[in-house]
């Protein structure tokens, strides 16, 4: 009965591909081959820019002056992951950081947003629509 069971688990599991969304390597994630009539959400999980006691403002990124140093942060977590340096084991802890993802390859005609769904300090958030960044 037990194999009977864990065979058609295994069955349905392997005979329903689903979405697997891209994620976001290095600070950029590519949605070109997403079909947006298709997949209404789509995670923007992955490694995102991390800059560390910076707000960064929609002017900095459109005129490319960023700090120069960004930390790589996995998205969904926290910054209570990162260390300050390899040297310094320290943990960030309060503060606050600003989070960039370039997000590459978007074909839509119509009104994009995002959702944060579990934050819980204040926040300010951007989509900047530009081609060439």
């Amino acid at each position: 009965m037990k194999l009977l069971f864990t065979l058609t688990i295994l069955f349905f599991s392997l005979s329903c591909p689903g979405f697997s969304p891209p994620k976001a390597i290095k600070g950029i994630i590519d949605l070109s081959s997403i079909d947006l009539k298709k997949e209404k959400q789509i995670p923007l999980n992955g490694q995102w820019n991390f800059y560390w006691k910076k707000i960064i403002k929609p002017e900095e990124v459109l005129n490319k002056k960023l700090p120069l140093r960004s930390k790589l942060i996995e998205v969904p977590g926290l910054w209570t992951s990162l260390t300050k340096s390899q040297k310094d084991s320290k943990k960030f802890q309060t503060g606050y950081g600003s989070y960039l993802l370039y997000v590459k390859g978007l074909n839509y005609k119509s009104k994009l947003g995002f959702t944060l769904k579990y934050f819980a300090t204040a926040y300010s958030s951007y989509i900047i629509t530009k081609s060439e960044i």
